[in-house]
């Protein structure tokens, strides 16, 4: 079983070099996430589930199975590819809107513990001014990315 951890292991690192992907790419296009990705790649001894498999063939446009055959004795060259696929727009758009979410709570959070706290340091008042100015809906917004 090691060997064929290592055998799937390889197969992974490898079909990731041909396609020019990181762990983080192979996850935006279905893949598992980088940390089991990481410990797939690394021959780690930890529990494969079916589910991680088939993320696996999705996240590297393998046929499906072929991540299961190579974890169980399959040989490297039962990895057949489905063709590199296209750059996946939508999922980043939703990266970068998590990014946007992220940013504006981090603000959001700092305007109301200056508020919060009444800092009278010369400015502070106008920075918390100047960012509702800018940025009016700030709450709305904050309400609409968490639905």
């Amino acid at each position: 079983m090691a060997e064929d951890r290592r055998t799937l292991a390889e197969a992974i690192r490898q079909r990731r070099s041909e396609l020019g992907l990181t762990q983080k790419d192979v996850w935006r296009r279905g893949g598992p996430a980088n940390s089991t990705l990481t410990a797939l790649e690394g021959a780690v001894d930890v529990a494969v589930t079916p589910s991680t498999l088939r993320k696996v063939d999705d996240g590297l446009g393998w046929e499906k199975g072929t991540a299961a055959s190579l974890l169980h004795g399959g040989r490297p060259a039962a990895a057949r590819s489905r063709g590199p696929r296209l750059p996946d727009p939508v999922g980043e758009l939703i990266e970068a809107l998590r990014d946007v979410r992220s940013a504006t709570d981090r603000a959001v959070r700092s305007a109301e513990r200056l508020r919060a706290h009444s800092l009278e340091v010369a400015g502070d008042d106008e920075v918390i001014r100047e960012f509702l100015r800018r940025f009016p809906d700030a709450e709305a917004l904050q309400a609409r990315l968490r639905a």
